[in-house]
């Protein structure tokens, strides 16, 4: 998926603490990339080691699109064992009402990043 134009700094994506405030809105999943970037509550899939047994058919380059089909999960998500990774994807929620898939930014009542909400957000509470 590509990063809001706004972004002044990319690096902040990726740091561990900024990614908590990150939420991913997933439509037809044709721009978030399945395996690489954070749209499951439980983060990135490649690194829960039972999501790459449970979908390893899927390329590294696959597109949360592989996953949907008609506004609905598909049913290879369906067929998954019951348990934590078809649980995950089945609780992430398809909206279909936006065009494209959409990534928010938490703090800015806008969605969008800046510099300022990423200092705001990550900075240590301040000591009195």
């Amino acid at each position: 998926m590509c990063y809001p134009v706004q972004c002044d700094n990319v690096y902040v994506f990726h740091t561990k603490e900024a990614k908590k405030f990150i939420k991913y809105t997933i439509t037809n999943g044709e721009n978030t990339w399945l395996w690489h970037d954070p749209w499951c509550i439980e983060g990135l899939l490649i690194d829960i080691q039972m999501t790459r047994v449970q979908l390893q058919q899927l390329p590294l380059e696959s597109k949360v699109s592989s996953l949907i089909t008609t506004g609905e999960w598909y049913a290879i998500v369906h067929s998954l064992p019951d348990g934590r990774v078809k649980q995950m994807i089945i609780d992430t929620e398809i909206d279909s009402c936006l065009v494209e898939d959409k990534v928010v930014w938490t703090p800015n009542t806008t969605g969008r990043f800046s510099t300022k909400t990423a200092y705001n957000a990550l900075s240590l509470p301040k000591i009195k």
